[in-house]
């Protein structure tokens, strides 16, 4: 029967292919729009297919007598290697810096809860900087806690500590190189975590390429129980990229998350890839896939709740933050990268330098030039997650100076890509505050650490410090309690300048205590003398 083009069903169908060429045409006109307003960045939604499928063999068993019986020198770093590898050239990165520092303005005076700052105990950590094995600055150092021990990880070393707030008695230490049973070249960027869930300690170490276009290495260790002295197993994975750096992981329930930094020679882009601790923590074999074209440096979260979505901080500087959605079945079946509307967030330049006293202050340098080159803006430590929160901080530009910004992102739910609570932290309005880390608790508790040098004091109070502030739930949104000084470095540490600037270190943590659940446990570059670095640890608490 012949249908007449004015029936009911035809119009209904007309109708519905009116709104969808509508609804087309709006989405191409959002596109286009969203792509105007953020050309430096391409936006991406919904699932994206990896690039490449990364096979790694089983792993190698290993006991802790075979790790101490080892005494590998650590290998010397390739001449020509830059310790600065920033993900927009480094030009760019200098005159960003320069024209941030060019910025006059005073310092906002922040709210001050109720809440107060309590040092539990504090000590000098041996400096895990011998001649004999290789000494490297900066120092990047990571530590975390576990039930009965403390391990920290530097350039050139692993350290593993009683632990105790103040009198941590050092139980073993051994080169980077010795602990991974690796000859062939040095180990970098090492990270270092102790798994409350699974009670494993998971340490992670990038080695150079073996010779031009050979393998690069990303190490990683886990341990048989809860003691970083059971022995484990070792993995040597060769992830895709042209030369590795800024290597991460973060830990969910289920998964290890990895994301590092691709260079060839300049940056090309950040990676991302997930393995199931089920997997991982037996030593076996597995395939997964990998995620790139990231345009900022990747930092992945410490999921502390059951949530399946792991929401990583992507970096990009001049740009911003956005969130990185990895869905990590709880059964730890991977599953694809899903990129979501930039948070709005902090968008200031990159830090300026942080200056130090002047020549005599500074002596007995031969250099005149005595500041310190405090990165590109990148989240240096692992953010926390749990609900719908993600706490993170950074070194950014207010005004010309270089300051600590903390926040509590919202990334789940209608609140969805925007800041719960967020503010400055700095020590005083002269001072320059740098290389922070931060961690939080599902019940509001959130303790912020990093470094500071104040040009208005004295090299012997003035050179590189350590500070911390904290929260509770209770205190005023985005507010944080008084910095409490916590080391003072007595000299500055000099020499490896790049740029006319001292390179300080990539890396600090923080990490709370499994068994004082308000306690946490601070980690931190020191100067030892203008030729030697060191590390400084700290427990501290927040009281009501």
């Amino acid at each position: 029967m012949k249908v007449s083009r004015n029936t009911p069903r035809m119009r209904w169908i007309s109708a519905a292919l009116l709104i969808l060429a509508l609804t087309v045409l709006a989405s191409l006109v959002g596109s286009a729009s969203v792509a105007a307003g953020s050309a430096k960045r391409s936006q991406k939604s919904g699932p994206i297919a990896p690039t490449s499928i990364l096979t790694v063999a089983p792993a190698t068993r290993v006991t802790f007598a075979q790790q101490a019986a080892r005494h590998i020198k650590t290998p010397a770093r390739p001449a020509g290697v830059a310790i600065n590898r920033p993900t927009i050239p480094m030009a760019q990165l200098n005159a960003m810096k320069a024209a941030a520092a060019q910025s006059r303005i005073a310092k906002p005076a922040p709210a001050v809860p109720d809440s107060s700052n309590q040092v539990v105990g504090q000590a000098n950590l041996s400096s895990e900087c011998a001649a004999s094995d290789g000494c490297w600055f900066p120092s990047d150092i990571h530590g975390s806690v576990g039930l009965t021990q403390e391990v920290t990880v530097t350039n050139s070393h692993i350290d593993i500590y009683s632990k105790s707030p103040g009198t941590p008695g050092l139980l073993f230490e051994s080169t980077l190189n010795s602990w991974f049973g690796y000859t062939a070249q040095a180990l970098f960027d090492p990270q270092v975590q102790y798994d409350t869930r699974w009670h494993r300690w998971v340490v992670t170490a990038e080695g150079f390429e073996e010779g031009a276009g050979g393998p690069q290495h990303l190490f990683v260790f886990i341990s048989n129980n809860d003691s970083a002295l059971s022995g484990g197993v070792t993995y040597a994975f060769d992830p895709p990229a042209g030369f590795m750096d800024y290597q991460h992981f973060g830990l969910t329930q289920d998964g290890i998350i990895f994301t590092y930094s691709n260079f060839d020679p300049g940056f090309v882009d950040a990676r991302m890839f997930a393995v199931a601790k089920a997997i991982m923590y037996n030593g076996a074999g597995f395939s997964v896939p990998v995620f790139t074209g990231f345009t900022g440096t990747l930092t992945p979260p410490n999921v502390i709740d059951q949530n399946p979505r792991a929401y990583a901080l992507e970096w990009t500087p001049g740009v911003g933050a956005r969130a990185v959605m990895y869905r990590n079945a709880q059964t730890g079946v991977y599953g694809n990268v899903d990129l979501i509307t930039p948070i709005v967030g902090e968008q200031t330049t990159p830090p300026p330098n942080a200056p130090q006293p002047a020549v005599p202050a500074c002596s007995p340098a031969p250099e005149s030039n005595c500041n310190i080159d405090t990165i590109d803006g990148r989240f240096q430590d692992e953010p926390t997650q749990y609900n719908d929160s993600l706490w993170a901080a950074h070194t950014a530009a207010l005004g010309s100076f270089a300051a600590v910004r903390w926040y509590e992102f919202d990334i789940e739910g209608a609140g969805n890509g925007t800041i719960k609570q967020n503010n400055w932290i700095f020590v005083s309005g002269s001072s320059h505050d740098f290389n922070p880390s931060i961690a939080a608790q599902p019940g509001g508790r959130a303790y912020v650490q990093w470094s500071y040098t104040d040009p208005a004091l004295a090299c012997a109070t003035g050179c590189p410090s350590m500070a911390f502030a904290g929260r509770l739930l209770a205190d005023p949104a985005s507010t944080l309690t008084t910095p409490t000084v916590l080391y003072n470095s007595a000299v500055k540490l000099m020499g490896n300048l790049q740029g006319g600037r001292q390179r300080w270190g990539d890396y600090s943590s923080i990490r709370f205590d499994p068994t004082i659940t308000s306690d946490a446990y601070l980690f931190q570059q020191r100067v030892v003398s203008t030729s030697l670095w060191g590390t400084r640890a700290a427990t501290v608490r927040v009281n009501p």
